[in-house]
Formats: C-alpha cells, structure tokens, sequence
C-alpha cells in the first residue's frame, strides 16, 4: 500500500489517480475542509478525474492531518496503516501566500 498525502491537491490528485490507474492501493490522507469530509473532497476530485468506479476500490481515504502526531489518526489506526504501507509519496503542503495568513513572530 502507498500512503499519499495531500491527494487533495493538483499534483496529489493526479498521482493518485495515476497509481490507482496502474493497480496500486492507495491510502490516502486527507482533510476535511470547508465542511466537506475528506471522502466527499476525494470523490469530487476522482469524479473530475474521470476514475473509473472499478479503480475506486483500491483507495482507502483516512481523515487525519500531518503536523498532527500519528498524522492525526487513533493509536490503533496509526500502528496499522505502520505495519502496512511499503512507500509513502508526499505532496501535502502549503500553497497559500496571502499576507493575512502569515505567522506573526
């Protein structure tokens, strides 16, 4: 299995859909945003992406977020995504510049 983050993304999306296209299982991590589940913001991009309902089922969606510890995830979730993931891609990260939204030190 393949941990992705940021699959939410332009770039996250398109590698997803891109693995999943060649047979892989994906998990991908994600965030709920704007009142929209992370399956919800998933489904929208992989409708975008024309992925085919058949592929669907080899990606899993986990709501959890990366600077949190455990990425966000229960114990229990976090041990077993662990045990079975073989490579992670990541392409989270942020892309906002808007003065408003920079730390003030």
């Amino acid at each position: 299995m393949i941990l992705l983050t940021g699959g939410t993304g332009f770039l996250g999306a398109h590698i997803a859909a891109h693995l999943i296209g060649q047979g892989e299982e994906v998990c991908l991590l994600a965030r709920s945003k704007q009142g929209l589940p992370a399956t919800d913001r998933v489904g929208r991009l992989l409708d975008w992406l024309d992925v085919p309902a058949g592929r669907r089922k080899d990606i899993r969606v986990l709501e959890g977020r990366i600077e949190e510890p455990g990425l966000g995830l229960e114990p229990d979730d976090s041990a077993a995504l662990a045990r079975r993931i073989r490579e992670i891609v990541h392409c989270a990260s942020n892309t906002s510049f808007a003065e408003r939204k920079k730390s003030r030190s």
